[in-house]
């Protein structure tokens, strides 16, 4: 299979969307890595900020959905009937 490629054109100077080639060289130094790791791991960590990792819902239950569910709750819950009981030793005896 042939890789995928991308032209990557590096900014005259830092700014707050890009970076110099000068800065890739210096952060692959003091990572260690070489610098098409590090863009793949700059790409990688933007990727998990920005891209969701679910597909949305349809958004806020309506009053009817929320009562639904509390109503099934309160039927299915198996709640301790009667007084707490005291218990002397939460370990052992």
């Amino acid at each position: 299979m042939a890789k995928s490629q991308i032209l990557l054109a590096f900014k005259q100077q830092d700014t707050p969307t890009g970076v110099t080639r000068e800065t890739v060289k210096q952060m692959a130094e003091a990572t260690g890595l070489n610098e098409t790791a590090l863009i793949h791991l700059a790409l990688a960590k933007m990727a998990q900020e920005t891209i969701p990792m679910y597909e949305p819902d349809d958004g806020p239950l309506t009053p009817e959905q929320t009562k639904a569910l509390q109503q099934e709750a309160n039927e299915t819950s198996r709640r301790p009937v009667g007084p707490p009981r005291k218990i002397k030793h939460l370990f052992g005896t």
